[in-house]
């Protein structure tokens, strides 16, 4: 063996791998992209694997675009890729099932707003955010110079 690599434990090994970023509005094109092809087929085999249709914990076919539903069902990919591909697995082949995957679907529809889509309707509408609904800018302000 060469006595450079003899000493080699794999220790520091993650500080030299690249970050993957899974944060939707810290991503550029290219990254989007690559992220939404995982995701569309992570869900679609995820939707048959688990029967998620016409369920308490239905994904339905426009999950697409209802935001809140993109955000989790990407944390829910991560998980899954992550219980599932450790080097000893463990617990966290249950823990997946039981602490994240069922607890996030049941709530899934009325988060995501997609509780009255169908499979040929689409029901979302964007809702319109108001970020200074009445003196936000003013409140910060105010608090920032009574500190002294």
């Amino acid at each position: 063996m060469n006595d450079e690599f003899s000493e080699f434990d794999g220790e520091g090994l993650e500080d030299h791998l690249p970050t993957r970023v899974y944060r939707w509005k810290d991503l550029d094109g290219e990254q989007a992209a690559e992220l939404w092809a995982e995701l569309i087929a992570w869900v679609s085999w995820f939707r048959r694997r688990y029967s998620v249709t016409g369920s308490d914990a239905v994904i339905p076919p426009c999950w697409y675009r209802h935001p809140v539903a993109v955000e989790e069902l990407t944390a829910l990919m991560v998980s899954h890729q992550s219980a599932y591909t450790l080097d000893e697995p463990g617990s966290e082949l249950s823990a997946f099932h039981v602490q994240w995957l069922w607890l996030t679907l049941r709530g899934l529809a009325e988060r995501a707003g997609y509780k009255r889509c169908t499979d040929v309707k689409c029901s979302f509408k964007a809702p319109e955010v108001v970020d200074d609904p009445g003196g936000l800018e003013e409140w910060i302000s105010d608090d920032i110079a009574s500190r002294h």
